[in-house]
């Protein structure tokens, strides 16, 4: 049966990105599952390890949900559980950084590649590892400057709230709120787009986003809030089992098998449950794709038909 290609580069209208989403997902659902979870392993591994060595602290602090009062510093380790809550909280951090870095790269080769499922996971997982450290970079750098910037209206807002009526920032809040997702919905599509423009610099890719979602905002904000809201509830096959080994772990001698495997398992389904909302990353790369000739006035799809796409031939994959 001869194989057919979703057309990605083409602008939509919501409702037709949104079928676009659903089948693309559909088609690619066991590849790209099977290279999340081969890229998790690592991850998994280590959380459901940390959940071991942390379980004992966990169980004590939801036990005092109720009688908060009983709080016993001798029968708390804080060294031990904010030590472990921080290499959790890295650990989760990475795996992030991977995930959206895979995501990306896997839509890319669909695009630019006549049949992605020729490819084997690894050689996947290999074109997206050498994007991996500027992901990271740009991530970070993003990360500290937003941080920066809300921290700053924060303060200024406290000083000025100290002088004036604080009713009277209600109004600019709303709008410094506004601008604030707007520019968050924008630079999530600077992934997707460093890998196609890879000469940009990180301003200049900050203001192509910009001008890639200008009078297209509202298309990629219920794209992404609504694949969330998906991904959420579907999260919540995981979450359940989880909350429940919790609530029942006083039924378990410490020690035991029992014990420690479900420890374990408590890890695992948490970082399957984080996994389960990863196909939102390939959402936002196929909102990209369906914007991204507004950047050029030679289309992709000219482009792809003109040079091709080279990935590094060190990674195992051919150009086409």
């Amino acid at each position: 049966m001869e194989y057919t290609k979703l057309q990605l580069v083409r602008d939509r209208n919501f409702g037709d990105l949104f079928d676009l989403s659903i089948a693309f997902i559909k088609e690619n659902f066991a590849l790209y599952t099977k290279t999340i979870l081969s890229c998790l392993l690592p991850f998994l591994v280590v959380g459901g390890f940390l959940s071991l060595f942390m379980i004992s602290d966990i169980i004590y602090l939801i036990s005092l949900e109720d009688n908060p009062e009983n709080f016993d510093i001798n029968a708390f380790e804080p060294t031990k559980f904010f030590i472990g809550f921080g290499v959790i909280a890295i650990t989760f951090f990475v795996a992030y950084i991977f995930i959206m870095t895979v995501s990306a790269k896997y839509v890319q080769m669909y695009v630019h590649e006549n049949n992605i499922h020729q490819f084997s996971v690894g050689e996947i997982l290999s074109a997206a590892k050498g994007e991996i450290p500027w992901v990271l970079g740009y991530i970070l750098f993003l990360f500290v400057a937003m941080m920066v910037g809300v921290f700053s209206i924060a303060l200024l807002f406290g000083l000025i709230g100290s002088v004036i009526n604080g009713a009277f920032l209600v109004i600019p809040g709303i709008i410094l709120f506004i601008v604030f997702m707007y520019a968050l919905y924008a630079l999530m599509l600077i992934i997707p787009l460093k890998m196609e423009q890879p000469e940009l610099g990180i301003f200049e890719a900050i203001r192509e986003c910009f001008r890639l979602i200008k009078n297209n905002w509202w298309k990629c904000f219920g794209m992404i809030l609504v694949f969330n809201i998906v991904a959420g509830i579907v999260s919540y096959v995981f979450y359940i089992p989880m909350y429940a080994i919790i609530y029942s772990f006083h039924l378990f001698d410490a020690g035991s098998i029992a014990y420690y495997l479900g420890a374990i398992g408590i890890g695992v389904l948490y970082a399957l449950a984080i996994a389960s909302t990863f196909y939102v990353y390939l959402v936002i790369s196929i909102v990209f794709y369906s914007l991204y000739d507004k950047l050029s006035n030679q289309s992709i799809l000219e482009q792809i038909e003109t040079i091709g796409t080279n990935y590094d031939e060190a990674d195992g994959l051919e150009s086409i």
